[in-house]
């Protein structure tokens, strides 16, 4: 039997994962069963089962597809000159994510789901605290060159903060449909400006 090159492997592992987030995007998590995988990717039973024993491994890698660990896309950030300010962080950040719109429901569902799916739980914990330092590393550099009095601590305090403000991008496009970024970026300057 011919060997299948990684290309092809990779190629059908993508085809199958997805197929998996077509389905949860349409019918949610609970809903989709391997049927629907199957019927989607047009693979057969044991062709998928050759890439992944279970519903819940294409669940997993899944998660990796729409909550990729962005971090080094903060730490490029972190090293433009001058360093671009939170709210035009976000909005590239936030535009960076692929197919966004698509795959923003799946994501509520993967997080969701990560509240009771030990596997996905820990692996979600991990990928979070992994954007927390990269944003953390981003933020010093934001503060230090707006000559903050400690630019650590501030990022330190600030990162969770920036975060919930791309994670609440991601929520509103999955309940609402398409956000205005513009308009998203220049509420966040109002409000974050209306502290001062």
């Amino acid at each position: 039997m011919p060997r299948i090159s990684d290309a092809r492997r990779k190629a059908q592992r993508e085809k199958i994962v997805h197929a998996l987030l077509a389905s949860v995007t349409e019918k949610g998590i609970a809903d989709t069963s391997m049927a629907d995988v199957i019927e989607r990717s047009g693979l057969s039973a044991g062709a998928i089962y050759g890439y992944f024993a279970s519903k819940d491994e294409i669940l997993i890698a899944g998660a990796r597809v729409v909550v990729q660990d962005r971090a080094a896309d903060f730490a490029e950030l972190a090293e433009r000159e001058p360093v671009p300010p939170p709210s035009q962080a976000v909005s590239q950040i936030a535009s960076a994510l692929p197919n966004l719109t698509r795959n923003a429901r799946a994501m509520m569902q993967i997080w969701g789901q990560a509240m009771t799916h030990d596997v996905l739980s820990t692996w979600t914990q991990r990928i979070v605290e992994n954007i927390l330092d990269a944003i953390a590393i981003y933020l010093r550099a934001w503060f230090a060159q707006a000559d903050h009095a400690d630019p650590d601590d501030a990022a330190r305090r600030s990162a969770p903060a920036f975060l919930a403000f791309v994670q609440g991008y991601i929520v509103q496009t999955a309940l609402r449909g398409e956000v205005d970024m513009d308009a998203y970026v220049e509420g966040i300057d109002t409000l974050v400006g209306g502290w001062d």
